[in-house]
C-alpha cells in the first residue's frame, strides 16, 4: 500500500499500489536480499517518509528521504558498480517513481548554518494543549501586539506576556518559542536568533523554499 494508506480514509481508493521490492529489483536488476544465512527475503525500509502535513487531506502528500552522507566517496563521483549503498539508493527511488512520491538523497549539510538545531530548540513549544496557559494567551496576545512584534526583540514579546498577561517566566517563554516555530512573527531561524535583538526577516520565506523542496524533491 502507498505509505498513506488509511491516513484519509475517503481517499484511499486514489493512492496507487506499489508492485513491491520484489518486482521493482526484478525490473532494474538489481539483487533483492536475503536475511543473512536465510532464504526469507530482505524487508526494505526507508530512513524518512515525512508527511506534508501542511496541506488540506484532499491534497494529502509525502516525502520519501533517504538520509546517506552526501560528501561520502561511496555516494559521489565514480560509483563502484558492485557496491550495495547506491544500488539501494535505486531501488528507493524506482519505488517512490512508482507512486509519484517526490524523493531525494540528504544530510544535514542542505539545511543552512543552525537551523536545524534551532528548530530542535523550539520544537518543544511546536503544540500547545488547549487547557496550556500559553495556548490561553497566545491570540490575545498576537491580537493586541501582533503588528508591533516584528520590531520588538523576543526578550520584548516575553516582557509584555509577563506585564499584560500576568504569565510566569516558562510559561511566556513558551508563547514566544510557539511564536517562533509557526512563524507569527517572521525570523530567520538559519541564523543565530538573539533573543535581545530584533529579529531578522527571512524564516517564511525559507520555510516555503523547503516546503516547494519537499513536494517536488527538487
Amino acid at each position: 500500500m502507498h505509505p498513506l494508506y488509511e491516513r484519509v480514509d475517503s481517499l484511499n481508493r486514489l493512492l496507487p499500489r506499489s508492485s513491491g521490492t520484489l518486482e521493482i529489483c526484478k525490473r532494474a536488476g538489481i539483487e533483492h536480499g536475503m536475511f543473512v544465512g536465510t532464504s526469507y527475503p530482505y524487508i526494505w525500509t526507508m530512513d524518512l517518509c515525512a508527511t506534508l502535513a501542511w496541506l488540506p487531506d484532499e491534497h494529502q502528500q509525502c516525502a520519501l528521504i533517504s538520509v546517506k552522507p552526501l560528501s561520502s566517496e561511496q555516494y559521489t563521483g565514480d560509483i563502484d558498480p558492485i557496491a550495495r549503498g547506491p544500488e539501494k539508493l535505486e531501488v528507493e527511488r524506482l519505488y517512490a517513481l512508482e507512486l509519484g512520491i517526490p524523493y531525494f538523497v540528504a544530510d544535514r549539510s542542505i539545511y543552512p548554518g543552525p537551523l536545524l538545531g534551532q528548530l530542535e530548540w523550539l520544537s518543544v513549544a511546536s503544540v500547545l494543549r488547549p487547557s496550556h496557559p500559553a495556548s490561553k494567551a497566545l491570540n490575545p496576545f498576537l491580537q493586541k501586539f501582533g503588528p508591533e512584534l516584528q520590531a520588538l526583540s523576543p526578550n520584548e514579546w516575553k516582557r509584555l506576556l509577563q506585564l499584560d498577561f500576568g504569565l510566569v517566566t516558562e510559561v511566556a517563554d513558551t508563547v514566544v518559542q510557539h511564536i517562533l516555530w509557526h512563524q507569527f512573527v517572521d525570523v530567520d531561524l538559519s541564523k543565530n536568533v538573539n533573543l535581545d535583538a530584533v529579529p531578522k526577516r527571512g524564516g517564511r520565506g525559507l520555510r516555503n523554499a523547503i516546503r516547494e523542496n519537499l513536494r517536488g524533491a527538487k
